[in-house]
């Protein structure tokens, strides 16, 4: 689906949300805090004050999303299949090791490390949602007692390479140029020549190339899986990213 019926689905979906629900979860949200005019207005006019975030996250999503769309959706993708990769061969610990360092699991509960802030959650039955975003800067937010769920906001490994158009390149874009470097910040998590060329729009020859390179400099290590080879990169490269 194009990003824009993709906006417009979610912002049908926010619309369509049962208003006593909408109330309760504005009332949460704002509890301790002095609400803005735009959570007070919950109180005596639901319909009115579930309108205007429908319209501002369409205005927002096409004055910011819509142009940075592949950037943000790339580092995303990487890291849901990194975790997903470490899930399936080594376990849920291996999953959340080097998640944000925020956050550290203890081997029977998740600790989210802000010294100002207390508090203890189950999951009471739900499933816990990771969800990698790159508006989320360098912070972790959690949703630990909503009623549909319990969710992580955090940045992806790869987000500092979300810029604006004509900010400086970095760094690793300037030693290796921008299209290898482009390969090296993919690869984060394991990727064979044919997925890199796909992701990057790049010939299968290109991307073999770079790979190469990037092998030959001690910055990614290539794993074989069975009729697969596997590119990743190594510290080394983590550190230049």
């Amino acid at each position: 689906m194009p990003i824009g019926g993709k906006i417009s689905s979610s912002a049908a979906v926010v619309a369509a949300s049962p208003l006593d629900q909408v109330a309760a979860e504005v009332t949460a949200a704002w509890a301790g805090h002095d609400a803005p005019p735009e959570a007070i207005v919950f109180g005596h006019d639901l319909r009115a004050g579930l309108s205007l975030p429908v319209t501002e996250i369409r205005e927002y999503f096409a004055a910011v999303v819509v142009l940075r769309w592949p950037r943000l959706r790339a580092p995303a993708e990487t890291e849901i299949a990194g975790r997903a990769r470490a899930a399936v061969g080594h376990g849920a610990r291996a999953m959340l090791d080097g998640l944000h360092p925020e956050l550290a699991w203890t081997g029977s509960a998740l600790e989210l490390r802000y010294p100002h802030q207390h508090g203890r959650w189950s999951l009471d039955g739900h499933h816990l949602t990771l969800l990698p975003t790159g508006f989320a800067g360098a912070e972790v937010y959690a949703l630990p007692d909503a009623p549909t769920g319990r969710t992580l906001w955090y940045a992806p490994r790869g987000h500092g390479m979300l810029r604006l158009p004509g900010a400086p390149q970095p760094s690793s874009a300037a030693l290796l140029g921008s299209s290898r470097a482009a390969v090296l910040a993919l690869v984060e998590a394991p990727y064979s020549t044919g997925e890199v060329a796909h992701r990057l729009n790049l010939s299968t020859g290109t991307a073999s190339h770079h790979l190469t390179m990037l092998r030959d400099a001690g910055l990614v290590v290539a794993v074989r899986d069975g009729r697969r080879l596997l590119y990743q990169r190594r510290p080394l490269g983590d550190q230049l990213v």
